[in-house]
């Protein structure tokens, strides 16, 4: 049995062994080829990525720029648009106070997630390498630290592509769009989804 998984509803084909062991070969390519064409064409919005945001307001971002990347937020829109969806009152109260302090808990960005269509989870087992990307509808957020006043302050970093020694990320409470290394960001981080 060969099997080919596609990203988009029932783009994954199954072929079993033909009668003389092998394969139909043409069919499989053109279908992988069908899903190479399709994910090619598929528009890619510009991200812009902020620069010097409040760490306590990172986590909104990084949910935000999740979306806009995966295409289900509108990147004209505002990432304090967010909060607005989010059914309970409370929990909309509670998640602008940490806006302002400390920073958004895991908790918060599931119901800012679910708000805007976006599904954020974390992990209960770290049985994978959290900078190789899953796959194109997955992204990772990762918590990073730096030693502020004698305390650590958490930031919020997505993650955007991993090639071999690089790791783009989207980091609106640092440097905007960065590249580090997996060495140096091991160092320093935390995977949150």
């Amino acid at each position: 049995m060969v099997t080919v998984h596609g990203s988009g509803f029932r783009a994954s084909k199954m072929w079993p062994r033909k009668l003389d062991g092998t394969f139909d070969i043409p069919a499989i390519t053109d279908h992988v080829l069908a899903l190479v064409e399709q994910e090619m064409s598929r528009p890619t919005p510009e991200l812009v990525v902020p620069v010097g945001v409040p760490a306590t307001a990172s986590g909104l971002h990084v949910v935000y720029l999740a979306g806009v990347q995966l295409g289900v937020v509108d990147p004209h829109s505002k990432p304090e648009a967010l909060v607005e969806p989010v059914m309970h009152q409370k929990v909309r109260d509670r998640i602008e106070a940490h806006l302002l302090r400390g920073g958004l808990t895991d908790r918060d960005m599931r119901a800012v997630g679910d708000a805007a269509g976006l599904f954020v989870s974390t992990p209960n087992k770290m049985d994978f390498d959290p900078f190789e990307p899953i796959n194109d509808r997955i992204l990772t957020v990762l918590a990073i630290g730096k030693t502020a006043e004698g305390a650590v302050e958490r930031r919020y970093v997505l993650i955007l592509d991993h090639r071999g020694t690089e790791i783009d990320l989207a980091d609106p409470a640092g440097g905007g769009l960065t590249v580090v290394t997996p060495r140096k960001l091991a160092h320093v981080s935390r995977i949150v989804s």
